[in-house]
């Protein structure tokens, strides 16, 4: 053996065994493997991340699977578009039908066409109805 420090296998002697065993000193750790399951089988993933598949339920095919639903709600504040935070249900009626779903200062989400809506057609200072789903 050399002794600068630049052999990589080293010699051991086993307590009770006469035969030496040589291990190496460089060996790198084992990466761990990452599995994936897909529909029962496991395939492995680079990077050792797992990462399992989301399971989405079924989705009606046809007008005929759908069904009509209805959610009660009721007018909890009368407030400003601009003092209204994000993420609030709301409409502009004071019976509170056709709701909105403001995501930013400009724009809101319409529930009914289920259409975004960037250009805000509503004024700072315009009355809104804040919604609350029972």
């Amino acid at each position: 053996m050399e002794e600068n420090g630049h052999d990589p296998q080293a010699t051991l002697e086993q307590p009770g065994n006469d035969t030496p065993v040589t291990t190496n000193k460089k060996r790198k750790p084992m990466a761990a493997s990452a599995v994936q399951e897909q529909n029962g089988q496991a395939t492995a993933l680079e990077g050792g991340k797992s990462k399992r598949e989301r399971k989405v339920g079924l989705l009606p095919t046809a007008a005929g699977d759908q069904k009509a639903v209805s959610f009660a709600g009721k007018i909890i504040q009368e407030t400003t578009w601009s003092a209204l935070k994000g993420r609030k249900l709301f409409s502009v009626n004071p019976d509170g039908s056709h709701p909105y779903l403001k995501l930013s200062k400009s724009s809101y989400y319409d529930l009914v066409t289920e259409e975004v809506v960037t250009s805000v057609p509503i004024t700072t200072a315009q009355k809104v109805y804040r919604i609350k789903l029972l």
